[in-house]
Protein backbone atom coordinates (compact mmCIF):
# COMPACT_ATOMS: atom_id res chain seq x y z
CA UNK A 1 0.00 0.00 0.00
CA UNK A 2 1.14 2.92 -0.83
CA UNK A 3 2.51 6.17 1.65
CA UNK A 4 1.38 9.99 2.70
CA UNK A 5 2.67 11.81 4.94
CA UNK A 6 0.76 15.38 5.75
CA UNK A 7 2.81 18.41 6.59
CA UNK A 8 0.92 20.51 8.27
CA UNK A 9 0.12 21.94 12.06
CA UNK A 10 -3.85 22.81 11.54
CA UNK A 11 -5.60 20.44 13.47
CA UNK A 12 -9.06 20.91 11.38
CA UNK A 13 -7.22 20.55 7.97
CA UNK A 14 -5.30 17.11 9.15
CA UNK A 15 -8.72 15.38 9.80
CA UNK A 16 -10.15 16.74 6.97
CA UNK A 17 -7.31 15.34 4.87
CA UNK A 18 -7.25 11.93 7.29
CA UNK A 19 -10.84 11.67 6.03
CA UNK A 20 -10.24 11.89 2.40
CA UNK A 21 -7.13 9.47 2.49
CA UNK A 22 -9.27 6.99 4.15
CA UNK A 23 -11.48 6.66 0.61
CA UNK A 24 -8.38 6.50 -1.51
CA UNK A 25 -6.98 3.97 0.40
CA UNK A 26 -3.65 4.81 1.18
CA UNK A 27 -1.57 4.74 4.67
CA UNK A 28 -0.87 8.09 5.65
CA UNK A 29 1.25 10.10 8.95
CA UNK A 30 1.00 13.68 10.03
CA UNK A 31 4.19 15.48 10.73
CA UNK A 32 3.07 18.72 12.46
CA UNK A 33 6.62 20.35 13.02
CA UNK A 34 9.85 20.06 10.82
CA UNK A 35 12.84 20.31 12.71
CA UNK A 36 15.31 18.50 10.05
CA UNK A 37 13.43 17.84 6.95
CA UNK A 38 15.17 15.14 5.30
CA UNK A 39 15.51 13.21 8.39
CA UNK A 40 12.01 13.13 9.34
CA UNK A 41 11.07 12.63 5.87
CA UNK A 42 13.54 9.87 5.06
CA UNK A 43 12.64 7.40 8.51
CA UNK A 44 9.00 7.90 7.14
CA UNK A 45 9.33 6.77 3.60
CA UNK A 46 6.49 7.62 2.15
CA UNK A 47 5.39 7.74 -1.69
CA UNK A 48 3.87 11.14 -1.23
CA UNK A 49 4.78 14.14 1.05
CA UNK A 50 1.74 16.89 1.29
CA UNK A 51 3.31 20.00 2.60
CA UNK A 52 1.63 22.93 3.81
CA UNK A 53 4.01 26.14 3.05
CA UNK A 54 3.31 27.59 6.86
CA UNK A 55 4.52 24.32 8.72
CA UNK A 56 6.59 25.20 11.75
CA UNK A 57 9.46 25.43 12.05
CA UNK A 58 11.13 25.41 8.60
CA UNK A 59 8.39 26.24 6.38
CA UNK A 60 7.04 24.21 3.42
CA UNK A 61 9.21 26.22 0.87
CA UNK A 62 12.44 25.79 2.93
CA UNK A 63 11.68 21.81 3.42
CA UNK A 64 10.84 21.03 -0.09
CA UNK A 65 14.37 23.13 -1.22
CA UNK A 66 16.26 20.57 1.33
CA UNK A 67 14.18 17.21 0.22
CA UNK A 68 14.91 18.12 -3.59
CA UNK A 69 18.42 18.43 -3.24
CA UNK A 70 18.99 15.45 -0.95
CA UNK A 71 20.08 11.97 -2.93
CA UNK A 72 17.64 9.94 -0.44
CA UNK A 73 14.62 12.45 -0.50
CA UNK A 74 14.85 13.81 -3.82
CA UNK A 75 13.01 11.02 -5.70
CA UNK A 76 9.58 11.63 -3.96
CA UNK A 77 6.57 13.67 -5.14
CA UNK A 78 6.12 17.10 -3.33
CA UNK A 79 2.26 18.99 -3.46
CA UNK A 80 2.58 22.03 -1.77
CA UNK A 81 -0.97 22.66 0.43
CA UNK A 82 -1.53 26.33 0.43
CA UNK A 83 -4.13 29.28 0.50
CA UNK A 84 -1.12 31.49 -0.62
CA UNK A 85 -2.31 33.32 -3.84
CA UNK A 86 1.26 32.75 -4.89
CA UNK A 87 1.24 29.11 -4.77
CA UNK A 88 1.55 28.28 -8.26
CA UNK A 89 5.30 30.56 -8.12
CA UNK A 90 5.99 28.92 -5.30
CA UNK A 91 6.02 25.44 -6.57
CA UNK A 92 8.42 26.61 -9.64
CA UNK A 93 10.74 28.18 -7.60
CA UNK A 94 11.57 25.51 -4.86
CA UNK A 95 11.25 22.30 -6.89
CA UNK A 96 7.62 20.63 -5.72
CA UNK A 97 5.87 18.46 -8.03
CA UNK A 98 2.53 20.08 -7.83
CA UNK A 99 -0.11 22.25 -5.78
CA UNK A 100 -3.05 22.05 -4.06
CA UNK A 101 -4.82 25.31 -3.20
CA UNK A 102 -6.54 25.59 -0.08
CA UNK A 103 -10.12 25.45 0.04
CA UNK A 104 -9.81 23.08 -2.46
CA UNK A 105 -12.54 21.03 -4.27
CA UNK A 106 -12.82 17.22 -2.99
CA UNK A 107 -13.06 15.72 -6.52
CA UNK A 108 -9.51 18.11 -7.04
CA UNK A 109 -7.71 16.92 -4.21
CA UNK A 110 -8.33 13.19 -4.90
CA UNK A 111 -7.30 13.16 -8.17
CA UNK A 112 -4.15 15.08 -7.89
CA UNK A 113 -3.33 12.49 -4.92
CA UNK A 114 -4.05 9.63 -7.31
CA UNK A 115 -2.18 10.97 -10.31
CA UNK A 116 0.70 11.37 -8.15
CA UNK A 117 1.05 8.24 -6.08
CA UNK A 118 0.52 6.48 -9.79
Amino acid sequence: MKKVVVCDDDEDIITLVALLLDTIPVEYSTIRELNDAVSQIHAEQPDLILMDLKIPVMGGEKAVDLLKNDESTSHIPVLLFSANDDIAYICKECGADGFISKPFEIGNFKAKLVEHLA
